[in-house]
């Protein structure tokens, strides 16, 4: 019963199991990596691990370095996927 509301409000069963792309803890310094979220890419190399969730980036365009938690700042979207370049 409770698959049948879950599929009917139009979200697969496989969106909920499985997370696309790395975790965070999969993450591993020196190598580089393109995030998606909320539609928008961002291509970085990870310099360091701060804590658990929060990373340093340099962003492979701008060479410009900012951290994790202001990519997802304001959340994490239903499209965020992580991937190794």
């Amino acid at each position: 019963m409770k698959d049948d509301a879950v599929l009917s409000a139009g979200i697969g069963l496989t969106s909920l199991l499985f997370m696309r792309g790395l975790a965070f803890s999969s993450l591993r310094v020196g190598e580089r990596y393109r995030l998606i979220n909320y539609g928008e890419l961002f291509e970085f190399e990870l310099i360091s691990i701060l804590d658990k969730d929060e990373f340093l980036l340099k962003d492979l365009f701008t060479l410009e370095t900012y951290k994790m938690s202001q990519l997802i700042g304001f959340g994490k979207g239903d499209d965020l996927e992580i991937r190794m370049l």
